[in-house]
């Protein structure tokens, strides 16, 4: 079977740390409120449904060649047509052990002797984060996905999940009778970096802000901050801002704009990462009825992924020239 060589990747900059997949996961099993909440957590996390298993396998191609280093959890009570789940996740194991980490969940089964058979029959395959029954309860399965993603170190070296902002998204300082103005970057559930013209007035100056304005995509937030660090490039001066308790000063976001931040974050990464994945898997039904491996499917995939940003750079540079 055809390997991927040189596929091209998303940068670093987009992809802002480690994903993790819930594969063949449904709103039942991970609702959209655990996904928003392990943000505040620092995982970043999506579930990846599709139910043939065939053209499962080729959107696993594609996540595994976009976003190496994610981890993959398979939800194997879930029907899959065509496949069974432990040939999709011995064939993952096979071919990109050391690309991905797998791990395996399943709804509690009464008899202890059958929970025991799936877990040696999967940890046999090598899967490297574990078999997890899941509660009956479903209720519990938060803080039981949540210690999970824990032991298993899904956010990597980064610990707060960072959401790229838009051109239009903007920081307001006041201070006294100044304003400054700045393009944010991105924004955390601790930080936030922005852009400003050396003209501007140098926030160094200043080290703490009590009072900023943050606009981001029509989404208005109030907040204190002090300068953490800044350096100098071609287009101005990248300062990052560690957020601080406009009643306190003490480090970290006001109560009443957390929930808010959390779920605003949530919407940006998740928007823009889903978009991403749509534009990839609209392959997956342009090529279903070609009989090639997933392997030389994502390959295609990715060939023709390049030559559109190929094409959208050669109008670009039309355009601007």
């Amino acid at each position: 079977m055809q390997t991927i060589n040189n596929a091209p990747t998303v940068t670093d900059a987009a992809i802002v740390g480690r994903k993790t997949f819930f594969v063949g996961a449904t709103p039942t099993v991970l609702p959209e409120i655990y996904l928003e909440n392990f943000i505040a957590r620092g995982y970043e996390t999506y579930r990846v449904l599709e139910p043939h298993g065939e053209n499962l396998l080729r959107k696993l191609e594609l996540i595994i060649a976009l976003y190496k280093g994610s981890t993959l959890f398979f939800c194997i009570d879930t029907l899959i047509d065509g496949l069974d789940w432990v040939q999709i996740v011995h064939y993952v194991l096979q071919k990109h052990r050391n690309e991905v980490s797998v791990g395996i969940l399943y709804n509690r089964r009464g008899l202890e002797s059958e929970n025991l058979f799936i877990k040696r029959l999967y940890n046999h395959l090598g899967v490297q984060c574990g078999c997890i029954p899941l509660s009956y309860q479903r209720g519990q399965n938060f803080q039981l996905l949540d210690s999970v993603l824990a032991a298993n170190n899904v956010c990597g070296r980064r610990k707060l999940v960072r959401a790229l902002c838009g051109s239009t998204s903007t920081a307001l300082f006041f201070f006294g009778i100044h304003r400054v103005t700045a393009e944010l970057i991105d924004i955390s559930m601790n930080h936030f970096s922005c852009l400003l013209p050396e003209s501007e007035v140098k926030l160094s100056d200043y080290k703490e802000c009590s009072d900023i304005l943050l606009q981001i995509d029509g989404n208005r937030f109030r907040a204190g901050c002090k300068l953490h660090s800044q350096r100098k490039t071609a287009d101005g001066v990248v300062s990052v801002f560690t957020f601080i308790k406009r009643r306190n000063g003490t480090v970290g976001v006001d109560e009443e704009m957390s929930a808010k931040l959390c779920t605003k974050i949530y919407q940006m990464i998740t928007e823009q990462t889903n978009r991403r994945l749509q534009d990839a898997f609209a392959f997956v039904l342009k090529y279903r009825n070609d009989n090639i491996s997933p392997s030389i499917f994502c390959a295609r995939v990715m060939s023709e992924f390049q030559k559109q940003r190929m094409q959208e750079r050669a109008k670009l540079l039309k355009l601007s020239a």
